[in-house]
């Protein structure tokens, strides 16, 4: 079979594809970035696994039609700047009866454990609303149906953190904090009031904050 992993990174889960494959089939990474893609190619230099990248942009991708066995995207539509349109173009390069799976969470569940002061009130609306395409995990079912994919499986999950640490460090939320601060969303009195009442939470042994993440998988028809 051959794959194609969209917004690849560094190249990881491009890397679990390869394996998946095996020796007679093929992955491919494909990042926006540049930088992510020669990051990619140096991690995964000498792997002896079938796998490759390149950069790409998911709204017109310089590859064949009806090349791929499977696709997908982790963490990606969020971002985008015509999902749709992206999503035919992954259909277009998936062969007839080929799978397409997307993957993203949808900002609008995010819930944040923090008294409900209005400086954290504030940043709850502010993070529910950060990405540009923040409702997209709810939206993949309906997209699918639209453009015509078949046999399709949504799974959805709750992804919870009960410690703040592993929050900042995945969420980078002091980079959120002095985007929002920059931006004039938020006030650096608020930031340091958000931030206190987090860190309250944390001390306390009570921090909670969850996102649900929706998967959805669907068949390409001729």
């Amino acid at each position: 079979h051959r794959a194609l992993d969209l917004g690849c990174g560094t190249g990881d889960d491009t890397a679990k594809v390869g394996a998946a494959v095996g020796p007679t089939g093929s992955a491919l990474g494909v990042d926006f970035s540049g930088a992510m893609v020669d990051e990619s190619r140096r991690r995964w230099e000498g792997s002896g696994l079938p796998i490759s990248f390149a950069v790409g942009d998911v709204h017109k991708l310089d590859l064949p039609s009806a090349h791929f066995d499977a696709v997908r995207a982790d963490r990606v539509f969020q971002h985008l700047a015509a999902p749709m349109d992206a999503l035919a173009e992954l259909m277009r390069v998936t062969r007839p009866g080929g799978r397409v799976v997307l993957s993203d969470p949808d900002w609008g569940t995010y819930i944040l454990d923090a008294p409900p002061t209005p400086a954290v009130l504030k940043y709850h609306d502010l993070a529910q609303r950060q990405a540009k395409n923040p409702w997209i995990g709810r939206q993949f079912f309906g997209m699918f149906r639209e453009l015509g994919l078949v046999e399709l499986d949504l799974t959805a999950h709750v992804a919870f953190f009960l410690d703040l640490d592993v929050l900042e460090k995945l969420g980078n939320l002091d980079a959120g904090f002095i985007t929002a601060v920059q931006t004039g969303q938020l006030t650096e009195a608020e930031v340091a009031e958000v931030k206190t009442s987090l860190r309250e939470r944390q001390r306390a042994r009570r921090f909670l904050a969850s996102v649900t993440i929706y998967t959805v998988a669907g068949t390409v028809t001729g």
